[in-house]
């Protein structure tokens, strides 16, 4: 999971933390900003000037990072220890390890290979900042997809790539809602807005989650045209403990 050239990073920018092969754990400062107006962040280092303005914060955490299964993500899981971890703050409800990107964008952090440093510095470092934030505001300091399908089908609408529509069938698969999601995949007919939403408001999906709605349209041409197989179950039951959704 960490290279040599990753531990001697870590080592030299993080002292307070513990750094092995698979396992990376202690004590972390971090201080940064974010400004919402042009949607900049920025790691505040030592040397770096701010330019990006924003709200600065600065805090202490005890994390632990390592490999582990989970259904959705393929990452290294990150855990945060005196911190809440409730849906609010984006943690898992299964197994409290934080929710970092959507499955459907984490090929930039893997592909060719795993990327430590830019998996935590893009990643690790703005969750910790989030809940600095959070802490202080009561809400998440940027824009945010939904949690489970909803937040699925909103990246499938943002990533806007194709070749991932068998892999977001897959995952959706796994969510308590894929019988109503399955339906309106399965349609020959056009998505239209008056579809009702699986989630419990049961509203039309334009006006519940619109970027939901625009992503499942995008999904069923995509697996139309790639005639992909949809599963007739949810998976949602076969799951192992502590491998559910982030």
């Amino acid at each position: 999971m960490v290279g040599e050239n990753d531990r001697d990073w870590l080592r030299r920018r993080f002292p307070g933390l513990t750094v092995e092969s698979e396992r990376v754990w202690g004590s972390l400062r971090v201080e940064a900003t974010y400004n919402a107006d042009t949607d900049r962040f920025l790691s505040l280092w030592t040397e770096v000037e701010n330019k990006v303005g924003g709200i600065a914060l600065s805090g202490d955490f005890a994390i632990e990072i390592q490999q582990m299964k989970r259904t959705l993500s393929r990452l290294p899981a990150l855990r945060v220890k005196g911190v809440e971890p409730i849906s609010e703050r984006h943690f898992s409800q299964t197994d409290k390890t934080a929710c970092l990107c959507s499955p459907l964008e984490e090929d930039e952090f893997l592909i060719p290979e795993f990327q430590f440093r830019k998996y935590f510095e893009e990643l690790v470092i703005p969750f910790l900042y989030g809940q600095l934030f959070y802490s202080e505001h009561g809400y998440w300091p940027w824009s945010e997809y939904a949690h489970g399908a909803t937040g699925l089908l909103e990246s499938y609408a943002r990533v806007r790539d194709a070749s991932k529509a068998k892999e977001c069938i897959g995952k959706l698969a796994s969510d308590s809602n894929w019988p109503n999601i399955r339906t309106v995949l399965a349609q020959r007919t056009r998505v239209n807005g008056h579809v009702r939403c699986y989630c419990s408001e049961k509203n039309f999906m334009r006006s519940c989650h619109p970027v939901a709605l625009k992503g499942l349209r995008m999904l069923r041409n995509d697996a139309a045209k790639q005639e992909i197989s949809l599963p007739l179950i949810s998976l949602a039951s076969h799951l192992q403990p502590g491998s559910a959704p982030i």
